[in-house]
């Protein structure tokens, strides 16, 4: 017969259990208090970017239109190339930003994140140096991830370049890819993970370590504890925007002088892998279709027909969505594709082109976007097979995109790679 619990042990053990229950609690509040600060943060940081994006195009694209009519010799020519790279460098830069705020364009599909491994495992060698030992494990039968390659190859970069820096004397950097199953205890002691089955990215050093206050900013955008000059602060702020647009789950350990373990959890699907698509580029940029441009930045607006008109094109332009729709209904021929913003104001750019397509005046939309995805706080997320062309963009790129939407007829299913 098993005794009796004693009064005191009994009261030990409630209290306990009280203790262990209040700290979950305040684990879980720091949590929610971090998470709401990164999503200001990231609110803020999409909405510059966004604007940011419409003014590089318009740099970019004026700068390729002088390139385009100067000369080899030309002075010129070298100071314009100058600002045109700066103005990459910039696009780059906002692309980052993008990706923390979880307003960069993903192309996912079903696949084996060991390609992935394989394709930035020499990149990596030579980013960490020769003092740094390599070591990647994959473990075997690994799970398949709906992911967008190119982007998890970044995260990928980006730790291991973060773990080089920990190590400036250098040490091992350890990567290892792996299926793990999150319990529900897990799921409940971390905010907004759901228990299920995952692939685990694991990347480990044995470099300096953090503290706990370098943790509790180690994602924000900006925050650095490099010298100036060392680092944008944005490698890691990266990471965080990938991951949880894939709606996985980032975890860090760390000490100080006891190295640093950040572990990338993405959900598990089933399903075939999918086979990369072709894309064919046509030999010709011009034509003589009719377009209608829609786009409320004047000097982005004023590029893209000009650009356009001088490939031959017949353009019609509006500033806004209802003016487009006055404008169609005014002019009695055909439209052969709409190109237009998805952000805009009085009416945005999705449900104009429903309204268009409804009505059956035009039979392909083309969207222009600085950012899109369901992270908008301006506009409901456009089709997944939405055809996109994503700012900043060149004038090449935009003859390019449009003569394949025009060659494609409908174009519904033509969604482009980041242009």
């Amino acid at each position: 017969m098993t005794p009796p619990i004693s009064p005191a042990i009994f009261s030990r053990s409630y209290k306990i259990l009280q203790l262990l229950k209040t700290l979950q609690r305040k684990k879980l509040e720091e949590e929610l208090l971090q998470a709401r600060k990164m999503e200001a943060i990231g609110r803020l940081a999409g909405g510059v970017a966004h604007d940011f994006n419409n003014l590089l195009t318009v740099i970019t694209g004026y700068c390729a239109r002088i390139l385009q009519r100067s000369g080899d010799e030309d002075t010129l020519r070298l100071e314009v190339g100058q600002i045109s790279m700066a103005a990459n460098r910039a696009a780059a830069l906002t692309a980052k930003l993008l990706a923390f705020s979880r307003r960069q364009v993903l192309q996912r599909r079903i696949t084996n994140l060991t390609k992935t491994i394989v394709e930035v495992r020499e990149l990596i060698r030579r980013l960490i140096g020769e003092d740094i030992e390599l070591i990647i494990t994959v473990e075997p039968g690994l799970g398949l991830a709906e992911a967008d390659e190119s982007q998890i190859g970044q995260v990928i970069i980006n730790l291991a370049v973060n773990a080089r820096d920990a190590m400036p004397a250098g040490g091992t950097l350890s990567i290892h890819l792996g299926n793990v199953f999150l319990s529900e205890e897990y799921a409940l002691s971390h905010l907004g993970v759901c228990s299920g089955r995952y692939l685990a990215l694991s990347v480990r050093d044995t470099g300096c370590g953090m503290d706990a206050e370098t943790q509790a900013r180690m994602f924000e955008p900006f925050f650095t504890t490099k010298e100036i000059g060392k680092g944008t602060g944005l490698g890691l702020s990266t990471v965080y925007g990938i991951v949880k647009e894939h709606g996985g789950h980032v975890s860090v350990e760390s000490a100080p002088r006891k190295g640093t373990t950040i572990a990338v959890y993405l959900p598990r699907v089933e399903g075939a892998i999918g086979e990369s698509e072709m894309v064919h580029l046509s030999t010709r940029t011009g034509g003589t279709e009719r377009i209608l441009v829609v786009e409320d930045d004047i000097q982005l607006r004023q590029l893209t027909v000009e650009v356009l008109r001088g490939a031959g094109y017949a353009v019609l332009e509006a500033d806004n969505g209802e003016r487009a729709l006055e404008l169609i209904a005014r002019d009695p021929g055909p439209i052969d594709l709409i190109l237009t913003d998805i952000v805009m104001p009085r009416m945005n750019g999705r449900v104009l082109a429903e309204q268009v397509l409804s009505s059956g005046k035009c039979g392909a939309v083309l969207y222009m976007s600085g950012y899109a995805g369901e992270g908008s706080a301006h506009v409901e997320a456009i089709p997944a097979d939405a055809p996109l062309l994503v700012k900043p963009f060149t004038p090449e790129q935009l003859l390019e995109r449009v003569r394949r939407m025009l060659d494609a007829g409908s174009g519904a299913t033509d969604r482009g790679t980041r242009d």
